[in-house]
């Protein structure tokens, strides 16, 4: 069982995952690419620990699958194509519900063709 300081951590990072997220794209939209990439690698530091918390707990969908579906879509954005495969498929390993896998499925696909293009 997943205790609530774990819970509240688990919160906190992926809160400060999805901000940071959004800053990004601002920096991005501003031109700013640099600040735009380390603001995403950022995020996806922040929700690849998130999602870590959870991982063993497989009672915990659909918010463990939620966690690494975001993680590994921050991961393909920062070309982590093979570390997007691997939150995929650590996700599917739970039970995550039918539009999360459908989503996972396609993350886990545009990131074979990425890997398949380095």
């Amino acid at each position: 069982m997943i205790g609530p300081d774990e819970l509240r951590r688990c919160s906190r990072l992926h809160r400060k995952s999805m901000m940071l997220a959004e800053q990004a794209s601002l920096e991005h939209m501003r031109g700013r690419h640099n600040r735009g990439r380390k603001l995403m690698r950022d995020a996806y530091n922040a929700e690849r620990e998130a999602a870590s918390v959870v991982a063993p707990h497989l009672h915990m969908d659909p918010t463990r699958s939620v966690l690494h579906h975001s993680a590994a879509w921050l991961a393909l954005n920062c070309g982590e194509a093979a570390e997007a495969e691997h939150l995929v498929s650590e996700a599917l390993d739970g039970f995550p519900p039918s539009d999360i896998a459908e989503e996972l499925c396609e993350i886990k696909i545009l990131a074979s063709a990425e890997k398949e293009d380095a």
